[in-house]
């Protein structure tokens, strides 16, 4: 089917629009555990899901092409180039661990080969110098047990929707196999577009202006966004990535129950009501629900602040007894107080004394017109909101979580197509413009990026064999990111997915009010 492809696609270009670089420093990575329940014979055919791939990337060709930047206009692309093609890694190995050793072993990511994770967090060159749009690794265990499958598709490509989309027709097209229906007489939905004027065409004439904290991120230049703009998007990944293997970072999942969530939301209205100095950017607890989103990105957000704030304490116990910690902590300290001297240099936004949540806001319900073509390239951006470092640091877990879940719910209320609108022409400005908001971003380190992944409805994809089990993040990600991870319909509660530094990890750890909530996983 490989063959098939190579012979049938057709060379074609398709340009890239800001918001797609925006994102298209990290990549959107799962692994998905099926299982042979039946202990069936015919349990997943490899050459079947394989074969369905390379029929599935006809329909999205545009994982078969290479990133490319106009020499004049600094306009990004992707080119499929038919007599070029930058093909998918696509490999496959066995293991001899069964499906029921990794069940028992809570699907922690210490059992699997370091091989699965043929793409990190960041898009890179590999050692030919290609930065592939898709990686798939498929794993087959002991005696037919199961599969674990690894897919990977950098943010240049899709966003969040677009990976969920290509998940859904590779799936559909591979059961189309599998129970041998003639795939070319069946009438697949292709219900996706990749046309990056949508973007463009969707929004609203009119513009609202953005709050200072929002504007300076994505409007505010530096020399260091200037230079990693120049870069390619080979050498900007291999930069990005070895900068972040120098502090080693720590990956967990955590869960979040039903009855814990209402135990937070009790705690948050006693919280609201007692407090009788409401800030500016609050809303009385009568006035508005928060959603679980506001809840669990609030918690999450404070209790990642509490722990970054610890970690670099001197009286830190965990530091204190370790020399490597200790040297490290020295580290840490320099390189924020260096961070925070670039930024306050650039950013007119005094945060030095404040705690960042980057809150990830998807554009499609907001605008209706992406929303009715299926758009899978990127739509989605970040909205920052400031605390005080002393009030997330001192304050009692619950105060803190209630006021910054009614600054959330503020925020993301007044989000809306004018003020998107606004968002796109200040990264649209030039073709560079797209930069500010990272580079800001690296220059802040007290600060934490939450993305809520929970709806993308992963776990209704079934390659004829049922769906999946399990479907987990990669091992670590970056410094203070969380996601709320894709659920499955019979989980009443959410899994939470932390990375952070070792240290801070240890704090988050070591918090008896976030685990009064929240029970690790792995």
């Amino acid at each position: 089917m490989e063959v098939y492809f190579k012979q049938h696609v057709e060379s074609q270009q398709f340009e890239l629009h800001s918001m797609d670089m925006l994102s298209g420093f990290t990549n959107i990575s799962y692994l998905y555990y099926f299982a042979n329940c039946n202990k069936s014979k015919q349990f997943i055919k490899l050459e079947l899901v394989r074969d369905s791939f390379f029929k599935a990337l006809l329909d999205f060709p545009l994982l078969a092409g290479r990133i490319s930047i106009d020499g004049k206009s600094g306009r990004a692309s992707i080119v499929v180039d038919k007599g070029n093609l930058n093909m998918p890694e696509y490999a496959e190995s066995k293991s001899v661990l069964s499906y029921e050793q990794l069940r028992n072993a809570g699907f922690g990511w210490n059992m699997l080969p370091s091989s699965l994770f043929s793409a990190g967090t960041v898009p890179r060159a590999n050692k030919h110098g290609e930065l592939k749009m898709a990686h798939v690794n498929v794993l087959e265990l002991r005696d037919n047990s199961g599969i674990v499958l690894f897919v990977s598709i950098p943010h240049y490509a899709v966003d969040g929707v677009g990976y969920c989309a290509f998940m859904e027709h590779w799936s559909l097209l591979c059961r189309c196999l599998h129970e041998q229906k003639p795939v070319a007489n069946n009438k697949i939905p292709k219900v996706f577009s990749f046309d990056r004027c949508t973007i463009d065409a969707s929004l609203p004439e009119n513009r609202s202006a953005l709050d200072s904290l929002t504007h300076s991120l994505y409007a505010d230049s530096s020399y260091l966004s200037q230079f990693m703009s120049w870069l390619s998007p080979e050498k900007r990944g291999t930069l990005l990535s070895t900068v972040s293997s120098l502090e080693a970072i720590e990956g967990h999942v955590f869960y979040l129950s039903a009855r814990s969530l209402a135990l937070l939301r009790e705690n948050i209205c006693k919280a609201l009501a007692n407090d009788n100095n409401n800030s500016s950017d609050s809303y009385s607890s009568n006035s508005v629900r928060l959603s679980d989103n506001d809840m669990i990105t609030s918690l999450a957000s404070i209790v990642v602040a509490q722990g970054a704030t610890a970690d670099l304490s001197p009286d830190n116990s965990f530091n204190s007894n370790n020399g490597k910690n200790r040297l490290l902590l020295a580290y840490q300290s320099v390189k924020q107080k260096i961070f925070s001297r670039l930024q306050n240099f650039v950013t007119p936004v005094d945060t030095s004394d404040h705690w960042t949540t980057s809150i990830v806001v998807d554009a499609r319900c907001r605008l209706k017109q992406i929303a009715e073509t299926k758009y899978t390239g990127n739509a989605v951006f970040v909205v920052p909101i400031l605390r005080n470092l002393n009030d997330v640091h001192y304050q009692a877990i619950d105060k803190a979580t209630a006021s910054l879940a009614m600054a959330i719910r503020n925020m993301v209320s007044h989000i809306d197509g004018s003020k998107i609108a606004q968002v796109v022409d200040i990264v649209s400005q030039t073709p560079q413009s797209y930069m500010n908001s990272l580079a800001n971003s690296i220059l802040n380190s007290k600060k934490v990026v939450v993305s809520n992944q929970s709806r993308f409805p992963l776990y209704s994809v079934d390659f004829g064999f049922g769906c999946p089990e399990w479907i987990s993040p990669i091992p670590a990600f970056y410094a203070n990111f969380v996601s709320i991870l894709p659920k499955s319909a019979e989980l009443n509660g959410y899994h939470i997915y932390i990375t952070t530094s070792k240290g801070t990890m240890q704090q988050i750890l070591a918090n008896k009010s976030w685990l009064e909530y929240a029970c690790l996983v792995y």
